[in-house]
């Protein structure tokens, strides 16, 4: 998927949420008649990342195929560092795809308790292998949790999954969902979103940098991504009474190496502590 990332946890007894209204699981078999998706999330999950499982290296998996997997990795480092994170901690990555931004943090710390969600089967499958001690499982980000931690993070993440979803109502639930599965004062890392101010820039890149990459899917007016601003991630904050700190893509990949980094942004929410009120929302 594209960055950033990625986060997780312990857990009980798993609850499995399946209240009215709530869509069904993306692995089922959809026609246009019942696609709970409307329609960018579920198509770029049967288009594209249902294919991803078997790529050559894990980052690709998680569609960086546009950078090098070292200068990948790099930018994926220095974002984590920025949040603090630290050996034994429990991370929960939200979009994990293959599990590339894991693999990075379990190269960085020691005794990481690593939990990830993805709505892609064959994503799933390929971060199980890469990380045996993981715990992983089959969801969309935008559904209640199949499963409830028992142990809070200290660390969630979720990179590059924004764009692929079709609504920023379906975004703002997510963030909601992992601040609930996070510690008080815990740090949420959103990477590579893409900047409604910049969309000009991302349809010249798109169609410049993706036309060279064969396993890319080009911007199109079927299937393109959702674009959100910096004011939108800045008033989910508020409602939580958190902190929000911006990343540019030039912090954290001074080479430049991710031209996608041209139009999109990083942030790094961070949760009040136990005794500080949450904003009412």
């Amino acid at each position: 998927m594209i960055f950033l990332p990625v986060i997780l946890l312990s857990f009980a007894a798993p609850v499995l949420a399946q209240d009215a209204g709530v869509r069904p699981q993306p692995e089922q078999t959809h026609t246009p008649a019942n696609n709970p998706y409307a329609d960018r999330n579920y198509r770029w999950l049967t288009e594209v990342w249902q294919k991803k499982g078997g790529a050559a290296q894990p980052h690709a998996a998680n569609g960086y195929d546009i950078v090098a997997a070292d200068a990948w990795s790099a930018i994926m480092a220095n974002m984590l560092i920025k949040t603090g994170v630290a050996d034994g901690a429990t991370v929960f990555d939200f979009g994990c795809g293959g599990g590339s931004s894991c693999l990075v943090l379990n190269k960085m710390r020691k005794n990481i308790s690593f939990y990830g969600i993805d709505y892609s089967q064959s994503l799933i499958e390929r971060a199980k292998k890469e990380l045996p001690n993981g715990t992983f499982w089959t969801q969309s980000i935008t559904q209640p949790l199949k499963q409830q931690p028992a142990t809070k993070a200290d660390l969630v993440m979720c990179s590059g999954v924004f764009l692929y979803l079709d609504s920023p109502k379906d975004v703002e639930q997510s963030i909601l969902t992992m601040a609930s599965v996070a510690k008080p004062g815990a740090k949420i890392l959103l990477g590579d979103i893409s900047d409604s101010e910049k969309k000009h820039v991302a349809d010249k890149i798109r169609g410049e940098v993706h036309s060279k990459v064969a396993t890319k899917v080009s911007s199109d007016d079927s299937l393109d991504h959702l674009y959100l601003s910096r004011s939108f991630f800045s008033d989910i904050a508020n409602k939580l009474g958190a902190g929000i700190e911006f990343i540019e893509f030039a912090d954290v990949d001074p080479a430049g190496s991710y031209a996608n980094g041209a139009y999109r942004f990083n942030a790094i929410i961070t949760l009040p502590n136990a005794h500080e009120p949450r904003t009412q929302q």
